[in-house]
Order: C-alpha cells, then structure tokens, then sequence
C-alpha cells in the first residue's frame, strides 16, 4: 500500500512539473512547420486547452514520456518529453511541438494597457478588434465595397513586450510590437483609435 502511495506522488509530482501554461511556438509535423502562437494549458487533472477550448487529454508515463491524444483523435500518441529553461518540446516520430512557458498573471498586467475596443477605418473598409481583460480577443472587419462583414474570436496575451493573437475568422493572427499613446494603439504597422 505504501509503495502504491509512493508511486502515485511521484506520478502527481511529474505531472504536475510540467501542467502550466504556455505558448504553442512552433509545430513540426510530416515535413511541415506553421507558428500559431496559440495559447496552451496543460492543468493537473489531466486535460488540456487551447485558446481557452477543452483540445484533449495528457497523461505522464515513464522516463520522460507524455501521452496526447485530441479532440479529433482520441487515441493517445506517445512523445519524449525534453525539458529546456522556460521550453517544452515534444518530440515523436511524426515531428515535435515547441512551447515556450508564460506567466499569465504577469502578461495579464503588461497588456492591461490596450484592454478596450479599438477601430482602423478605411476607405472601402472598417475593422474592430476587442481586447478583454480575462484574455479573450473578438474582431469585426466590414467591407463596404462588398457590402459584408466577418466576425472572429480568439484570445491575446503580452509576452515579451509583445502582444500575440491567437483568432479564428479574421486576419489578426501573428505576434506584434505594440505602442499606445492617449487614444491610439500601433498593432505593428497598423493603426487604430480607441472606440469611446
């Protein structure tokens, strides 16, 4: 009974080693390689998220192994687990999964500046990005030559004096230098008003 204890605790304790959050960097799959910047947490229950969305399972095994499975595929996948200063990577033999560990509560206050609504407008068009304080990011683009509009949503966080969107629906997806000056935020080379 005692070693049955033992080894629970060890198991909780690897577990619990590498639960946190973290930015999804880079993804090496079949010859391929895309950067979504997404936002990951990996929480002790077992479970995983992405962009705030249940995404899967994980469960620790022996010597450093980790298994996944997805919301797509529930059959868990084996991967080395290879632990760098504030880096995750994930390695099989399909490819790897690069994560680089964050601190939300201390990106949280780096990016309490440009918490609010902000709007670029154009000639033909209108575009409208919403940065919430819990993380959440939503986008309204409106082209008034094609009388359309298009919605999207995602989350944002600030990392190294960075501000990175992670969205699905509109093009806002990437890693930006930011600066906001009294009512203006420069999002990269764009720029946006704050919307009273």
């Amino acid at each position: 009974m005692k070693k049955l204890i033992l080894l629970l605790s060890i198991g909780f304790l690897y577990a619990s080693d590498i639960s946190g959050d973290y930015i999804a960097t880079t993804i090496v799959e079949n010859g391929q390689t895309n950067h979504p910047n997404a936002e990951v947490s990996f929480k002790k229950d077992g479970k995983y998220y992405m962009m705030g969305v249940p995404f899967g399972q994980w469960k620790s095994g022996k010597d450093n192994i980790i298994y996944l499975n997805t919301a797509f595929d529930p059959k868990f996948e084996k991967y080395i687990i290879i632990n760098k200063a504030n880096e995750l990577i994930l390695q099989n033999k399909k490819g790897k999964m690069i994560y680089k560990k964050i601190d939300i509560k201390k990106a949280s206050k780096q990016g309490t500046m440009i918490v609010g609504s902000w709007e670029m407008v154009g000639k033909n068009s209108k575009k409208v990005i919403t940065f919430k304080q819990n993380g959440d990011f939503s986008c309204l683009e409106i082209d008034r030559v094609e009388n359309t509009q298009t919605k999207g949503s995602g989350t944002w966080i600030v990392q190294n004096q960075k501000v990175i969107i992670t969205a699905f629906g509109c093009e806002a997806n990437g890693k930006y230098n930011f600066k906001k000056r009294a009512n203006t935020l420069l999002l990269g080379k764009q720029k946006y008003i704050k919307v009273k």
